[in-house]
Parts: structure tokens; C-alpha cells; sequence
């Protein structure tokens, strides 16, 4: 099979977010609080696949109310749908006894929306996970709280995902079986410059995805040394 080219992975890319209005992420959704973000790009030199997962606590009349992990696929080898699909909604952590109503407080006039007190735990993919018990916890794995000790919803997520990433993102045996064929990993990253409009400023105008693109290709991660700062931070996206 013919060697991978940079140009016909960005292509796709570009297809799906001028195309579909669920093909690319857009991380300011007013039905979410956006959490923490995981992306795997997997390459064997003639196949790839890219799954950008997005970790979110959800409001909805849907059902899916909850911990949300919303799964994008890209790739030359996906099973199904390419983007975002309903298949690709995962509901890791029910609304409910083990996962936490969180609450509106006022923080100097300004409405904020926090976990409720008295919280000591949550079951995310049925794996309970005991909650920090003071802020310097948060502080441990390089979570900021803006108004401590209340811990607002994206930085609950922040931590959750920081302290157990491997409990709440998908496992990558998992995200395989969305595969024709197994691929190995070539990069994964939890925090990159992302469009804020992808349909404005295409993944092929976009640093991050240009250098994704080159590891994708020639399966070296070294190729991915962005001069841009990440700006997926759950501050940057707030609606």
C-alpha cells in the first residue's frame, strides 16, 4: 500500500469540519462543562486513526446527564462514522448517588457552579474513586481552583482526569476495536492549541494538526514541537 502523505490525513480533516457541523470538536458547547481533553493518534505507516476525546460533565433531557466522554474519529481504518456519531458518547459516570450534583454558589456577585459539599466519592466506569479532601490535593496534580475550597465542575473534571486518566478516558484496546486492524500509538496528548472556529481556521491552517499530521505519516513524534500555547484549558471556552 502507498506510504501516508500529511496532505490526504489534513484533507479528511478539513472535509469533516466544513462539512458536518458535528465533524471537528468546537470546545465551547453551552450543553456541557468542559473538562479535560485526551488525543491518541495511531499510525502503521499506511493506515491511521486520530480519536480526540472530550471529558464533560452534560445537561440534557437526553438521559445523558452525567460524566460524558465524547469520542472523534478520524482515520483511514474507523469502523463507521467519521467525527462526532452518538456511538461515540460514552456515559462513564451516571447522574445519581455515586456521581455528585454540583451546585450553583455566588463568588463575588458571579454565579459559579461547584460540588456540593459533603461529596466523598464518585464511581466513574464503576471504579469508585475517593474525592480530595482539601484544595492542596487539586494543587498536587496541577489543578488551579479560582475559588477555593469551592471546586467548580471543570476543575473537579481537571483533577479527575490528571489524578486517574487511565479511569475516565477510553482505554486504547478500546478506541482499537473501532479500528479494521489494530494500529500502534504514535502520539497522545492531553492539551494542544485547538481552532476555536474549525471552519473558519481549518485543521490544515492549524499548527497542531499540520505537525499531528507529519507523526500520523512518518510515525516519529518528535515531528510534533508546537511554538503555540495550548488553549484548551476549560477558561478559555467559557460561554
Amino acid at each position: 500500500m502507498a506510504k501516508l502523505q500529511p496532505k490526504e490525513i489534513l484533507a479528511q480533516l478539513d472535509q469533516m469540519a466544513v462539512t458536518d457541523v458535528c465533524g471537528f470538536p468546537i470546545l465551547g458547547n453551552v450543553n456541557t462543562a468542559l473538562g479535560s481533553l485526551c488525543l491518541g493518534a495511531f499510525s502503521d505507516g499506511t493506515d491511521w486513526a486520530m480519536f480526540v476525546e472530550i471529558l464533560a460533565q452534560g445537561y440534557s433531557s437526553d438521559g445523558m446527564d452525567g460524566l460524558r466522554d465524547s469520542i472523534y474519529s478520524y482515520g483511514s481504518s474507523i469502523i463507521g462514522s467519521l467525527g462526532w456519531s452518538r456511538d461515540g458518547v460514552l456515559l462513564v459516570a451516571e447522574k445519581g448517588p455515586f456521581w455528585p450534583e454540583f451546585e450553583f454558589r455566588e463568588h463575588d456577585g458571579s454565579p459559579i457552579f461547584a460540588l456540593r459539599e459533603g461529596v466523598k466519592a464518585v464511581r466513574v466506569r464503576g471504579r469508585e474513586i475517593a474525592v480530595p479532601k482539601s484544595p492542596g490535593e487539586y494543587g498536587e496534580v496541577g489543578v488551579r481552583l479560582d475559588f477555593p475550597p469551592d471546586v467548580q465542575v471543570q476543575e473537579f473534571l481537571q483533577w479527575l482526569s490528571a489524578a486517574h486518566s487511565p479511569a475516565v478516558f477510553e482505554p486504547d484496546e478500546e478506541l482499537l476495536t473501532r479500528l479494521t486492524k489494530p494500529l500502534p500509538l504514535v502520539l497522545r496528548l492531553h492539551e494542544w492549541y485547538h481552532p476555536v472556529m474549525p471552519d473558519r481556521e481549518l485543521p490544515s491552517q492549524t499548527e497542531t494538526f499540520q505537525q499531528i499530521a507529519e507523526v500520523l505519516a512518518t510515525g516519529d513524534p518528535t515531528k510534533y514541537k508546537p511554538t503555540r500555547s495550548p488553549n484548551t484549558d476549560w477558561r478559555n471556552w467559557l460561554i
